[in-house]
């Protein structure tokens, strides 16, 4: 079951995370999640099986910085961080929270943008399947490096603008 985030999945999420993450700061993930739940121009869904959370996936509002960089990503609404625990993986968990969260995006705006490191290859063959189209590998993000490897940003439209 595929479902909007609660304050009480935050501490699932943030096991999730740092599975996904080791090393990084628990304590700036649960803030993360929760803002993911409290603000409007941001989202939290998760995946429960058995009643527990076995996945999350997350939309971000982005608005570039006025001194940004200009080859900066542009405004929109981003899906960011996608995690499936790894004993359910490979069994349509990654694809249903996808499609929740695009669901929620299509009624906040005309498209849905993403952006990959090109050797995440399962990353690019899940979001092809969901007509997402490569934009461009020269670009930044604020406080992404792709693990020294080449970012690529894709584009999903909903409707034409």
């Amino acid at each position: 079951m595929v479902r909007e985030g609660r304050a009480r999945d935050a501490g699932s999420c943030v096991f999730l995370a740092l599975m996904s993450s080791p090393g990084s700061d628990a304590s700036i993930w649960r803030t993360t999640f929760l803002e993911d739940i409290e603000r409007p121009d941001r989202l939290l869904v998760v995946a429960e099986c058995a009643g527990e959370v076995i996945g999350y996936g997350r939309v971000v509002r982005f608005e570039p910085e006025a001194d940004a960089p200009t080859d900066v990503a542009p405004p929109g609404y981003y899906l960011m961080g996608l995690v499936v625990h790894p004993d359910h993986r490979r069994r349509g968990v990654a694809a249903a929270l996808t499609q929740a969260r695009l669901d929620w995006m299509s009624k906040q705006a005309d498209e849905a943008w993403y952006f990959a490191n090109a050797r995440n290859a399962a990353s690019i063959s899940l979001h092809a399947s969901f007509a997402f189209e490569e934009v461009t590998r020269s670009f930044s993000f604020p406080r992404v490096d792709f693990d020294r490897g080449e970012g690529i940003l894709f584009q999903r439209r909903f409707r034409s603008t």
